[in-house]
């Protein structure tokens, strides 16, 4: 199978496919590439929540394009601010603190110790969001959609939605560890895959739903 080859296969002809991705020119660009291949019905979703009520919704899609790296919840994404922001004003008190004539006597010294534990614990928290589990919206939202069918249908039918995720290369192996709890039918593929290796993905999804 070539590049040249797979613009011309038709094989999701009678399918319904959801398209999620945060950036609207990617989602265009997935659903004209669904089109291409004959989709009936492409539905598109910007965030984790709107995906998950569309996944949940029935008759459930036979094939789903989920980039993970989503926007956080707000309430998430305003706790990081927060950690942000006290880190930052932290570094400044502890440059403080070295700065200040005073900083041999013992209060000072234990101030600057105090603030630097502070300051090691929080910028933890913001790395792990950031870094880590900067995919956690679009992570949680899959192992949401494998509870809710597990505890609505059974494992095996949580087993057939075929989902294509797509990540980047940076978080491949991270994504692929946390992916395997889901008991979902996904496969995993690098952001910026070429057509063929789509199509490869989604005929082996489909082949297994």
């Amino acid at each position: 199978m070539n590049e040249e080859s797979v613009w011309d296969e038709k094989f999701l002809t009678g399918k319904r496919v959801l398209v999620v991705d945060e950036d609207q020119g990617l989602v265009d660009s997935n659903v004209d590439l669904m089109r291409i291949w004959d989709a009936s019905e492409v539905d598109t979703a910007l965030d984790a929540t709107t995906a998950l009520e569309k996944m949940k919704t029935e008759p459930f899609y036979d094939l789903v394009v989920l980039e993970i790296v989503l926007p956080l919840k707000p309430e998430l994404a305003e706790k990081m601010e927060r950690c942000k922001n006290a880190l930052s004003d932290l570094s400044r008190q502890r440059n403080a603190l070295v700065e200040s004539p005073d900083f041999e006597h013992d209060e000072a010294n234990q101030k600057f110790q105090e603030a630097k534990r502070l300051e090691r614990k929080i910028s933890f928290v913001g790395q792990t969001a950031d870094d880590s589990l900067y995919f956690r919206a679009g992570l949680e939202a899959l192992m949401d959609l494998s509870s809710y069918l597990k505890a609505k249908f059974g494992d095996d039918f949580a087993s057939k939605l075929p989902i294509l995720v797509l990540t980047s290369q940076d978080s491949y192996l991270d994504v692929a560890y946390l992916l395997k709890s889901t008991g979902l039918n996904y496969r995993l593929l690098g952001k910026g895959a070429n057509m063929v290796a789509i199509a490869a993905n989604i005929k082996r999804l489909l082949s297994l739903a």
